[in-house]
């Protein structure tokens, strides 16, 4: 961090919390929503049923790549590799530092 900023940690932070993110959501399908899918009480309770299904897709869409449409986990990963070789590259190229 002395070399490259305070600023420098961030896409460090933020991956950080990218994984955090991942591991929260599979943990939830493991134990809440891929356990409790044929439940008695979601099949007779459709509205319940409903929005079990929407928030297991919204952590399946958190673990699992999404070709056919965005995908936002690994756009944020992007964002953060791009960050941190945008750092990086002043070091590399022999450049002096903008720190931040």
């Amino acid at each position: 961090m002395t070399l490259f900023g305070k600023k420098s940690s961030e896409p460090f932070d933020e991956i950080k919390k990218i994984l955090n993110t991942i591991f929260l959501a599979a943990n939830r399908l493991a134990d809440t929503y891929w356990k409790n899918q044929g439940s008695n009480y979601l099949t007779h309770h459709h509205e319940f049923f409903e929005r079990h299904l929407e928030q297991m897709h919204k952590n399946e869409a958190i673990v699992w790549a999404q070709y056919d449409e965005e995908d936002k986990t690994a756009q944020q990963i992007d964002n953060c590799v791009t960050r941190i070789e945008n750092y990086c590259s002043s070091i590399i190229q022999n450049k002096p530092l903008n720190k931040g």
